[in-house]
């Protein structure tokens, strides 16, 4: 529910990101598991409210701290930060 107050411009997108990067992480955890879940569904929209706000999250950090989002994806999935 709460991506989908963001999506819809219920509630400030920078107040919003400043306060919570919770469900980037949920995205990080769950991102591999959305092509079969949704085809297994037959709704290709499962998920979509949380994968749309994780990727406007990347960009909103990409701006104020482009290291940060990397450590935070090493540290929540192990990716290796590219170099």
């Amino acid at each position: 529910m709460a991506a989908s107050l963001v999506n819809r411009g219920l509630i400030n997108e920078d107040l919003f990101f400043e306060n919570t990067g919770e469900l980037w992480i949920v995205w990080q955890k769950v991102k591999h598991l959305a092509p079969a879940t949704r085809e297994t569904l037959k709704n290709p929209h499962y998920w979509s409210n949380l994968e749309t706000v994780a990727d406007r999250f990347e960009k909103w950090m990409n701006k104020r701290a482009p290291e940060a989002l990397d450590a935070l994806r090493q540290i929540v999935v192990g990716t290796p930060q590219p170099k």
